[in-house]
């Protein structure tokens, strides 16, 4: 059992909400049913966040968290960059 109140971070690669749906749905539904109450869901892409890095004109969209709060990724100072790259799933 989930404890009510809290909010869990999820990482989710963008296939889950493709090709894998269904299983995204099994995952949501067994969350909610077993007592989770709020949940921040982001969606990771290792190479766009390279792809950022290297072009950050064209990324000016993309957002990401960075303890507890959002943030523009290209807007970040590179060690902060690098070490949400760090934890990106592959």
């Amino acid at each position: 059992m989930l404890h009510a109140g809290y909010v869990h971070n999820i990482k989710l690669t963008k296939r889950m909400f493709t090709s894998d749906r269904a299983l995204l749905e099994t995952l949501l539904a067994a969350y909610w049913e077993n007592g989770g109450t709020q949940a921040m869901i982001s969606v990771v892409d290792r190479d766009e966040l390279e792809r950022a890095m290297r072009d950050p004109e064209k990324y000016s969209h993309l957002m990401v968290r960075v303890g507890g709060y959002s943030a523009r990724f290209v807007d970040l100072p590179p060690d902060i960059q690098r070490d949400i790259l760090q934890r990106t799933l592959y």
